[in-house]
Order: C-alpha cells, then structure tokens, then sequence
C-alpha cells in the first residue's frame, strides 16, 4: 500500500497485524481508528528513524522487545562544508529547470569523486572526503547565502590583496549573472563521514520520535573534520565555510544523511534489539525471536561506518534474504525477466470519506428497523469511516453500476472487541433497484476481517425513492445493513441493523470531497463539477420530476 504512514504492529493469533494510516483521506477529521493488514511474516524497512518509531509504538502497544531499542544511534561521522570562490571553476550547482540550456556547462550527478582516507591506524580517526552538487531549486539564493556567510564565519586560505580583489570580481560576476557564473559556479561542496561516538538514544516525545545524543557536536573528531576541509581549501585556493549550525551559537549542530542504529544487531537480546538476519528478538535477554518480525535496514547497523553506508545496508540485507527464504525451503531466482517500462495517466477522480453510526443486532435476521432497535436496547452500536473514490469521472455517469471503491475501518463491537478493516470494497451509486426499475439504490458491499483473521461480509443499502412527503435527507442518509457471517453474502445471514449519517458528520464529509489525478485547479474544478451534476441529476429525476 502506498502512501501510507504505518503506526505500529502487534501478534494476534498467530500472524502479524500492521496498524496504518492513509495519507490524504482526511480520515483525521472523523477521528477513525488505524486500517490494518495482516500477515505471516512482516520485514520492517523504514530506516533508523522509521523502523525505530515503528518498534518503539510497538512496543508502547505491549510487543516484548530488548529494552536497547533507540540505543547506538550514529550519524555515520556525517559533516558538511564549502570552499568557497575557488581558483578553478566547479560546476557544482545543478541546473534544475536551466538542465538544456546549452550555455552552461553540464553538472555532473552528486559524488563522482572521493578522498579515501580511512586507512589510519587507528579506525575511528579515519574518513571519507566526498563532493557534493547543489541542488538546482536552491541556486537562487546561493549567492546571497555563500557571500554573506563568507563574510561572517568564512577562512580565506590564501591571502594577499590581487587575490582579494580577484574573489570580489568574481563575487560580482555571480550577482550579475547569477549563480552559474563567478564565486559561487568555483564553490565546492564537501561531504565528509567519519566515526562519532555511535552513543545518540532515540525515544518517543509526546509521541513523536525524540533523538538525545547532548555534545555530540563537540566531540573532537568534528573539529579535525574541520581542519580537514580547511586544508582541502586551502588546495583549491578558496575561502573556508563551514556547516553554519556547527557552531557555538547553535550549540554545534550536525546535519546527516546517513541515520543508522536503533534496532542494532547483536549476539542477544541484552546487547541489541536483532540477531544477524534482522529477526527482532524477544524480550530483555537470549536469543529467542519474534518469528516472522524482521528489520532489515540501516537501523540494524550497530556502529558508525565512516564512509557510505549503502553497500553495507544492501549486503546485510541481501544474506538475510537468502537466511530467510531458505527456512522457508525457498531459494531466489535471480534470473529476472526483461521489463519494459509503461505509463498509464491516471484517470480524474473524485474522493470524500463518510461516518455512519447506528445500531445493530444478531438476533434480528429479517428486520432492519427491529434489528437497530435491539442494538440500541443492548448497546450493540456499529458505525463506519470509509474513503470512496469514483472510477474515472469521464467514465463514472455513463457506467450503469456507477462504481467507487472504498476503504476503511468498521467499529461494531458485536463483531470484534477492535476495529475492523475492509477490503474489496464496492460502491455503488444510484443504480437501479433490481426489485423496482424506477427506484434507485446506493449500494455497499465489502468484506470485514477482525484483527484476529475473521472474516464477515457487509452489505448495505439506502432506498433513493420518491414517498409521500420530502424524505430527500432520509432516503440519502440512511444505510439499511445486514451482515453475513462468513466472507461473501453466500454465508448465512448473522444480523441486520441501520445506519445513519448526523448532521455535524455529513458537514465534516463535504470537507473530504477532493479531486484526484488532476494537475490544475481547473481540472479539479472540472472532475468535481461532473460528480456534482451527475449527483444533482438523480436527485432531480427522483425527487422533483412530478413538479417539471
């Protein structure tokens, strides 16, 4: 599932249950509890700072997990600088939108070239000098930037006034004509990794991941860093930038790009949170894992690598790939098969989220209104917030089944002591009663599972007909349900019920309601302006014929 934010996992019976939200479906507004999927075996790959949030929830939710979790968080040693108005041109700014104008010269991809460094005697004083490109949407205010931080807390390494006022012709010639000319086009960009101390702890704050790692920055490898860029700059006959939050000010901050730990293997449970495939282990001590719980990313990692750490994460994880599927009596085929690549425009859409809340009952298996009032007598609410997007909106009216999709959570506890999710979910809007051609009927049909594996099937109705007396609000928020005790309407009946859509609900829902696949506003206002006239239509037809 893409676009999801996964919250935290649990076992139940026997299998894996991921709990996740879905990213733009406004499900917030409605307060719905988390979807989830279930599964037999779960890898967790979200990097040190997702997978540890993840396990951290988790283990918040009751997973038994070795209380180093958050420990031996490392920035890899990551640190940055600049040489800045150098004696050969750099090329080091990406052109972004400039990328086929032939009067600049073309930039290379980030890293092309290194300073090995890490062969010392001693491991933790080694490093990796990198070079860097800036990236093309931040070239308009390099110059600004660059110049004046050159003037604050920049180290001009080769002094002397013809070469003082050669750097400000060139500082010039970048504000003339921009970045790609001048200072900042001979400014080099230095990515460096080395060894900190590995000894940062992550945590959750107020429920969001919290890294405390204090002095970090001070520690005395970043100052030779430091010393080492300076000398580097001094080669290219540039003036010194260092990283502006590496400072006393700032309480020298670092930045990085390479996050590791945090779920760090280990021999056993007291000395890290996996053993050496990534299998989370169970409890406090030994070597008893979670079976089929997997970490596998650099969040295993359980120390600095002073270089980059994309090989490393990608060989681990690659041997427990191969560990895994073979106790599975499994091999991989590396074999791959050709793939030629396909692009499909997505279609315009439309998309709302609704709540319905009511009652309902499994001991009435024929009558819905009987079926709501003894949920209400016995406290058997059932209600649902379920996101339901058309099919293409150029398709959508000419469709007989005029059909959406849904996804969502149930909350029936009748069903289950926690939310239930849905899949296969199908919406149908105005089609014809199958009993009575001139009414029309908005159909849902999907099936439930419990966090457990259950499996029921959901199939609700509202009538959308013209009765005595204006009933347009009745006929289009009321939602008669039964629900079968198996996994397709071919299982026995198990209850009926009602539900219904209150006013303070059906405000929020018009909140909700959004195009999809679109690129301009007036695209969006042309997808929801077709739902809208086709919605209007059918109402009309129905409830006002007589009067035209």
């Amino acid at each position: 599932f893409c676009n999801v934010d996964v919250k935290y996992l649990e076992r139940a019976a026997n299998k894996w249950v991921v709990y996740f939200d879905v990213f733009n479906t406004d499900r917030d507004k409605f307060k719905a509890p988390p979807m989830f999927v279930r599964a037999a075996n779960v890898i967790v790959s979200g990097g040190a700072l997702g997978s540890t949030e993840i396990l951290l929830h988790s283990k918040e939710k009751g997973l038994n997990v070795s209380g180093k979790l958050g420990a031996c968080f490392t920035g890899n040693g990551d640190a940055l600088g600049f040489a800045y108005n150098c004696r050969e041109e750099i090329n080091g700014i990406g052109l972004g939108k400039h990328f086929s104008d032939t009067k600049y010269k073309p930039v290379g991809p980030c890293i092309t070239s290194i300073i090995d460094l890490r062969h010392q005697p001693k491991l933790e004083d080694g490093m990796t000098f990198e070079e860097g490109s800036i990236p093309g949407p931040l070239a308009s205010i390099i110059n600004v930037c660059m110049s004046s931080l050159a003037g604050t807390i920049g180290v001009d390494t080769d002094g002397g006034f013809s070469n003082w006022l050669k750097e400000c012709r060139e500082e010039a010639e970048s504000f003339i004509h921009g970045p790609y000319y001048g200072a900042t086009n001979r400014m080099q960009t230095y990515l460096v990794m080395t060894h900190d101390d590995g000894q940062g702890t992550m945590n959750l704050k107020n429920g969001r991941l919290n890294i405390d790692w204090p002095q970090v920055g001070k520690q005395p490898i970043f100052k030779k860093v430091s010393n080492a860029m300076k000398q580097a700059t001094a080669a290219l006959g540039g003036t010194y930038i260092r990283n502006v939050t590496w400072g006393k000010m700032l309480n020298y901050e670092l930045i990085t790009v390479h996050p590791l730990g945090g779920c760090c293997m280990a021999d056993d449970a007291s000395k890290g949170v996996t053993d050496h495939t990534g299998n989370v282990y169970f409890g406090n001590s030994g070597t008893t894992t979670h079976p089929g719980l997997y970490v596998l990313d650099g969040s295993i990692i359980p120390r600095p690598l002073g270089t980059n750490p994309l090989f490393t994460i990608s060989a681990l994880t690659e041997r427990a790939c191969k560990i895994i599927l073979q106790g599975m009596n499994k091999t991989i085929n590396y074999n791959f098969p050709t793939v030629t690549a396909s692009f499909t425009k997505p279609i315009p859409a439309v998309q709302f989220t609704e709540t319905m809340r009511g009652f309902f009952s499994k001991d009435e298996k024929d009558d819905f209104e009987k079926g709501y009032d003894l949920g209400q007598q016995h406290c058997s609410p059932i209600m649902f917030t379920l996101t339901i997007q058309t099919e293409g909106t150029d398709t959508f009216a000419i469709d007989p089944e005029h059909k959406g999709f849904m996804a969502g959570t149930v909350i029936a506890p009748a069903l289950s002591d926690k939310p239930l999710t849905i899949n296969n979910g199908l919406f149908n809007l105005f089609v014809k009663d199958e009993d009575n051609p001139d009414h029309r009927k908005m159909k849902y049909n999907m099936q439930l599972n419990t966090y457990d594996g259950r499996q029921y099937y959901f199939y609700g109705y509202k009538k959308v007909e013209d009765d005595k007396g204006f009933d347009l609000w009745k006929d289009t928020t009321v939602l008669y349900v039964t629900v079968y005790d198996g996994k397709d309407n071919a299982a026995p009946v198990l209850g009926k019920g009602i539900l219904k859509i209150v006013p303070m609900d059906f405000a929020t829902q018009m909140t909700t309601m959004k195009a999809l696949n679109t690129t301009s506003l007036m695209d969006s206002i042309k997808a929801l302006t077709a739902f809208s006239s086709f919605f209007s239509k059918n109402i009309l037809e129905t409830y006002f014929s007589k009067i035209f």
